[in-house]
């Protein structure tokens, strides 16, 4: 018989899922299932989360749990399983002068999650000719910003404090700051 070795590791950029939680299970897509015999009457099946942003559409809502109690609330986002982000920036808006905007930009590469972790703010996304606002208002929720996906956030509350989670170091190279190029770039990527 030989020894099973049950270290987690990477098999052709899969991973084994070893623990979701009851609301990480709610948000993530359906696992993909591989079934493996490595000797002969003996079948195991693995469950698989592929590496890298889950299918989420621009601004999904991913609900982050939260334990209240007497004392406060605690709140746990875990990036690389709830959205399959693997967080190498963070980074937050605060103090906020009445009447401010921010973003008024995209990235090429870069996907994000943002977190209204105090007050509330509008958030005006754009992508593939598609927009969506949303109110962020809470924080236990994180909205999903991918790749190309233009982004502006105004309407801040005098105690907002936005939250970003970023899967790259800043790289100026990244960013959209033209909304004309932009425009240029997504319309050349839906012909």
């Amino acid at each position: 018989m030989k020894e099973i070795d049950d270290r987690p590791r990477k098999v052709s950029g899969w991973s084994p899922l070893w623990r979701v939680s009851r609301n990480n299970a709610r948000n993530a897509p359906p696992p993909d299932v591989l079934h493996l015999e490595l000797e002969p009457g003996f079948p195991i099946v693995l469950v698989l989360l592929q590496f890298g942003v889950h299918d989420f559409s621009f601004g999904h809502s991913i609900s982050l749990e939260s334990f209240p109690d007497q004392s406060g609330d605690l709140t746990v986002c875990e990036p690389l399983t709830s959205a399959g982000i693997e967080v190498k920036r963070v980074y937050f808006l605060h103090n906020l002068a009445e009447g401010s905007r921010r973003g008024g930009h995209a990235h090429r590469a870069l996907h994000q999650l943002l977190i209204a972790v105090s007050g509330s703010f509008d958030l005006r996304l754009t992508h593939e000719g598609n927009e969506k606002v949303i109110h962020a208002k809470s924080a236990s929720q994180a909205f999903y910003v991918p790749p190309m996906t233009w982004r502006e956030l105004y309407n801040f509350s005098p105690d907002a404090i936005c939250l970003v989670l970023a899967s790259e170091f800043f790289s100026e190279d990244d960013y959209i700051r033209e909304r004309e190029l932009f425009d240029q770039i997504s319309a050349s990527k839906l012909r």
